[in-house]
């Protein structure tokens, strides 16, 4: 058995579908790889081209919040679809009785499926197709390890691994089985899944084997670029979504993105890049260990979003739920997500019982993708009282207690982009972030130009404007304090809003965590009429 172990959308379904096409006996795949470079492998294709059964399944879509309900999905959406592609040899005579009767019993939209059914299907299915074949099985399983994670969200974590437990158990000493090959993003031997299994080769990212594998190298990236007359566009590609270092050094970029953005250019050759993991996966247990982990990542993170690095203890063998132990297993969970990468070959030092493993950020996209986990983190980690704390001394215009409050949540929050005003404008939205207000306006026209943040609390009749601008020095706060109160004024950033609205001006200006504010108050005209 392989297991093949890379961050998500890097391929793996389309080389697991590839396979399916080659091997798959009840297909002709001739003119499918015609072309191809292993169209001339003359050899290969006469004898593993469209000759063996295949049974390819994915785990994908196992991602319900209740374990019974992730089964039944299971059962119907994938175990029944695999029972239809082979419903003429289940009705065909040569067919044994018992093979019939059991599948039989395995119907759509039953309610009362029987969980034992689930867990012997796949070692009956091996068993049916080398018998009727002749031939035994290739297996393909795609995305194995998704379940774990979700029922890790969900609490349902040892239930959903004595299952997997119990459906793998027929990849051990199968005498139907030609071979198995399985994808997912970590290798969680620690499991139990694949205890006792014999030749068990796993290919992670760290690994050379298999390093261009679910990925395209430099190399394809240019001929891409040459094919749609795009070579001008090589080094946006490459700050964007190159970076990835597997085994020991080979470049590799993120085929999704690199083809998702070929696909705008060729409609707009002026298309902007943009992150398209953003919805692509759940970020719940990335949340979930950030929050847990969140003051000791803390100097880690701002490290590596200055173009440094972080050094941790390499280890493969994870398991889900170590995931929580140690800050060590989050770093890795990172490393084989795609979050972080190998800095060169990224080893560091390497001995007889560990390895450490020098980390950092692969590109621009990843990077924007933290941006946005950090703002959401960092407010829910930023005690809400706190955050409550700093409102009120915003809309009761007091500078001095807003400065001290903001100066304060600064000093624990992750810090990014080398503290420029895109990180504080970015973070003290986030602030106001989850709370009733009427309207929040960020970077929008407003009276002769655009204020970083406008917010309107129309029930208590308030509107509180804020500018953000960053000092050169300590020395320079209390200046550039009152330069962006200056140029709330002088912009008339407050003309449009409602004369009977209580309108605060805030001017902030920051130098690394230290804040300094600067308010004016315009009060409200009560004798105007509606």
């Amino acid at each position: 058995m392989t297991l093949i172990t890379r961050p998500r959308r890097f391929g793996k379904t389309l080389l697991m579908s590839t396979l399916e096409q080659f091997f798959d006996i009840t297909e002709d795949s001739a003119e499918l790889f015609r072309g191809l470079a292993i169209s001339g492998y003359s050899n290969l294709c006469a004898n593993w081209m469209n000759q063996y059964p295949v049974i390819m399944l994915s785990l994908k879509n196992m991602v319900r919040m209740d374990y019974e309900q992730c089964l039944r999905e299971f059962y119907i959406q994938d175990l029944l679809k695999l029972k239809k592609k082979y419903l003429p040899i289940l009705e065909d005579e040569l067919t044994f009785q018992d093979y019939k009767d059991y599948f039989a019993s395995i119907r759509p939209y039953d309610s009362a499926y029987d969980l034992n059914n689930i867990s012997s299907f796949l070692g009956v299915m091996l068993e049916i197709l080398h018998d009727y074949y002749g031939k035994k099985v290739i297996l393909l399983i795609d995305e194995y390890d998704v379940p774990l994670a979700k029922a890790l969200e969900h609490g349902y974590y040892a239930r959903m691994r004595d299952f997997l437990i119990s459906f793998l158990s027929c990849l051990k000493d199968n005498e139907n089985l030609c071979f198995a090959v399985l994808t997912g993003c970590l290798r969680l031997s620690k499991e139990s899944l694949f205890t006792g299994l014999n030749n068990f080769q796993c290919y992670t990212v760290h690994d050379n084997v298999y390093a261009k594998c679910c990925g395209f190298t430099p190399e394809e990236v240019s001929e891409l670029l040459r094919h749609y007359a795009l070579e001008e566009k090589r080094l946006i590609i490459e700050s964007w979504y190159d970076g990835y270092r597997f085994g020991t050094g080979q470049h590799v970029y993120c085929p999704w993105d690199v083809i998702n953005y070929l696909d705008l250019l060729k409609a707009d050759p002026e298309a902007l890049p943009k992150s398209f993991w953003a919805n692509s996966a759940s970020r719940e247990l990335l949340l979930k260990l950030m929050r847990q982990y969140y003051f000791e990542i803390k100097a880690d993170l701002e490290a590596l979003f200055k173009g440094g690095y972080v050094e941790t203890a390499y280890d493969e063998n994870l398991t889900y739920a170590s995931l929580l132990s140690n800050v060590n297993n989050f770093w890795m969970l990172m490393y084989f997500t795609g979050y972080v990468t190998a800095c060169d070959n990224g080893v560091i030092e390497e001995g007889s019982e560990r390895m450490i493993l020098k980390l950092c950020l692969p590109n621009r996209e990843i990077k924007s993708e933290f941006v946005k986990l950090l703002d959401e983190v960092n407010v829910q980690e930023l005690n809400r009282k706190r955050v409550s704390k700093f409102i009120e001394a915003c809309f009761n215009g007091d500078a001095t207690e807003a400065g001290a409050q903001l100066s304060d949540l600064l000093f624990d929050a992750i810090g990014y982009y080398d503290y420029n005003e895109v990180f504080y404008h970015a973070f003290t939205a986030g602030l106001f972030a989850g709370y009733s207000f009427t309207r929040v306006k960020s970077n929008r026209e407003q009276g002769l130009g655009r204020p970083d943040l406008l917010i309107i609390n129309q029930p208590k009749r308030q509107a509180l404007i804020i500018e953000c601008k960053v000092a050169k020095s300590d020395d320079a706060l209390e200046a550039q304090a009152d330069a962006a109160l200056k140029q709330i004024n002088e912009q008339r950033y407050d003309a449009e809003l409602d004369p009977r609205l209580r309108v605060i001006k805030l001017g902030l200006s920051f130098k690394g965590k230290k804040c300094c504010a600067r308010s004016a108050i315009r009060e409200q005209v009560y004798d105007v009429m509606p």
